[in-house]
């Protein structure tokens, strides 16, 4: 990695720790520069603005999640054992970086209408698994995008009360129950 990619890393990974901590509207380009051990106006020099930072963060990390689901779902193993994969990765995803996560969910109405339709999306990854279990039988709910909430959703609430202390991390230790119970809604 170039000591430019390195500086450009530096800033993103700042950045999104603060823009979790405190919101993209309240953090500052000093704070990020600070935290970055940047001079502010090296910002600049790889991002446009702190919004454009922003936006291109939650495209980076969307578009991360969407990739590393694609590959669990291109594997091609039946639904049951898709799925339980894409549970097992999202939770360990988030506990290997909850910014990354967090700042996908309290981001997400600011950024999603600004992904274009080219971009593969997780929600559009699960959504087709769902649609496949639902042609084969494996999935008893007559709507894809009804089994895609309820999948998604029970991983989602689940680190969202990780997030708040109100479930005991790491999110992984809830793997299996996630995975069981989540299968059960489906079925």
């Amino acid at each position: 990695m170039s000591k430019s990619e390195e500086t450009r890393d530096r800033i993103a990974r700042a950045a999104l720790t603060l823009f979790v901590e405190q919101g993209v509207a309240a953090t500052r380009t000093r704070e990020i520069a600070t935290a970055a051990g940047v001079a502010e106006g090296s910002i600049y020099r790889y991002f446009d603005s702190k919004e454009a930072l922003a936006r291109q963060l939650f495209k980076q990390v969307y578009v991360r999640y969407a990739e590393d689901l694609q590959a669990i779902a291109a594997k091609g193993t039946g639904f049951r054992t898709t799925w339980k994969a894409m549970v097992a990765h999202l939770c360990y995803a988030f506990d290997e970086d909850a910014d990354a996560f967090r700042f996908l969910l309290i981001t997400q109405h600011e950024h999603l209408g600004e992904i274009s339709a080219e971009l593969e999306s997780p929600v559009e990854v699960v959504r087709a698994v769902m649609a496949r279990a639902i042609e084969n039988g494996e999935v008893s709910l007559r709507d894809p995008n009804l089994a895609t909430a309820l999948g998604l959703g029970a991983v989602v609430q689940a680190a969202i009360f990780v997030l708040y202390g109100q479930l005991k991390g790491p999110l992984s230790a809830w793997t299996e129950d996630i995975q069981t119970r989540s299968l059960k809604a489906l079925r």
